[in-house]
């Protein structure tokens, strides 16, 4: 058996998949096909910030994954991240309860995906992207925003799960 993280997107303002989350399970479920021994995690809960009431991020990309043809019992869902540091700390916990030691698939937006890959990484595993789907109408400007806003997020989240592998060899 194999693992894929997927990583959560936040939803729309009302409440509904975004399209950053659809992007994120669409290659997910791409890179599925013709893998009968690969579980998904889709990884998420309702982040503090979000102020909403409704199914946690993790439950969304399941339904997602379902609706894909992707079976229910090959997914492990993890919904109690508010954050991407929480999800990959989250993800560890999981997969080590239950003796995992493999190398984790990895599906994220592009501009995520680093930080993905480095928390994981960080945290002694054995880390691979899965290709993103891009977005289609993103101008020049927001891809922009995109990854840079992701310079201090991968210096502070580098940081924090340097001392989380620390604190917990100890």
């Amino acid at each position: 058996m194999s693992f894929l993280v997927i990583f959560g997107a936040a939803p729309d303002p009302d409440g509904k998949v975004s399209d950053a989350m659809r992007r994120r399970v669409a290659s997910a479920l791409r890179f599925a096909q013709g893998r009968p021994d690969l579980c998904v995690i889709p990884s998420g809960g309702i982040a503090w910030r979000q102020k909403r009431d409704g199914p946690s991020e993790a439950a969304m990309m399941r339904d997602l994954l379902e609706e894909g043809g992707f079976p229910e019992g090959r997914i492990l869902l993890e919904e109690a991240a508010s954050d991407t540091f929480e999800s990959a700390c989250n993800v560890t916990r999981l997969l080590k309860v239950r003796g995992y030691r493999g190398t984790l698939w990895v599906a994220s937006s592009a501009y995520h995906l680093p930080r993905c890959l480095l928390l994981l990484r960080i945290l002694g595993w054995r880390v691979k992207a899965v290709r993103p789907i891009l977005a289609q109408r993103t101008t020049l400007w927001r891809r922009y925003y995109w990854r840079l806003r992701e310079v201090p997020a991968i210096m502070w989240d580098g940081f924090l799960a340097l001392k989380w592998r620390i604190l917990m060899k100890n």
